[in-house]
């Protein structure tokens, strides 16, 4: 009897260890699988192109924020219509509403806003030689004249609710600007870099809810780059980092 027992405790060992072998291999297997499906993933990803990177994120906010392409209001442009003027297109022409986008200073709410990239294929913007930030990625309405970002990083342009373009004789001064920007910018913002070139200054923040650039265009003449002062603000226009 206790041969017979001990006989089967053996034969259950046995048993029970060349399961344990197959489930330990089984489960090998599958982290194996796993790591090789995570390398592949990681492969994929490296070899996407900065501008399908982006492509991805612009077609991503737009289906979680866009509603037939409205904007949030943050990035409503302060247009208003001249009733007495039509375009080429038929419809009436737009204008920048100085006095609405003042309106839209005095009636911020911080906390409210959520820096989302504006809702335009247009919107995106890298930099390339000596801080030039002027070159346009085109994404999705017009693919043949897209531009692949270089090794540098890739902005998007946020709040057009409280970007500025003035016309002539309407600018703002300086420290107006400057006001400005703090009115809109997260409170912890601090100042990375800021460059002064002929144009303006372009200022780069640091903040918890991202990385920021501001531009500030000094006021020019017609038709020309020729300064007419570099005390008074013609535009402020806000990008955030994407990648």
């Amino acid at each position: 009897m206790i041969k017979n027992r001990i006989k089967k405790t053996i034969s259950s060992l046995v048993v029970a260890s060349f399961i344990l072998g197959v489930v330990g291999c089984s489960n090998e297997k599958i982290d194996n699988k796993k790591e090789s499906i995570k390398q592949e993933n990681t492969e994929k990803d490296s070899s996407k192109s900065k501008r399908d990177i982006v492509l991805e994120k612009y077609e991503k906010e737009l289906k979680e924020n866009g509603k037939n392409g409205d904007e949030i209001p943050e990035n409503e442009i302060p247009f208003k219509e001249n009733k007495n003027e039509i375009g080429e297109d038929g419809k009436f022409v737009k204008y920048f509403d100085h006095d609405k986008m003042e309106q839209n200073y005095k009636e911020i709410n911080k906390e409210n806003l959520k820096y989302s990239i504006a809702l335009d294929d247009r919107a995106y913007r890298y930099e390339w030689g000596e801080g030039k930030f002027d070159t346009c990625i085109f994404l999705s309405n017009q693919p043949e004249q897209a531009n692949e970002p270089s090794s540098t990083d890739i902005y998007g342009e946020i709040l057009r609710a409280y970007s500025y373009s003035a016309k002539k004789d309407n600018e703002i001064s300086i420290d107006l600007a400057n006001e400005y920007v703090k009115k809109v910018l997260p409170d912890d913002i601090k100042e990375i870099s800021s460059y002064k070139g002929s144009e303006g200054i372009k200022t780069y923040y640091s903040s918890s809810k991202g990385t920021f650039v501001v531009f500030i265009n000094y006021p020019t003449k017609d038709n020309s780059n020729e300064v007419l002062s570099k005390d008074k603000v013609s535009g402020i226009h806000y990008f955030k980092k994407i990648i």
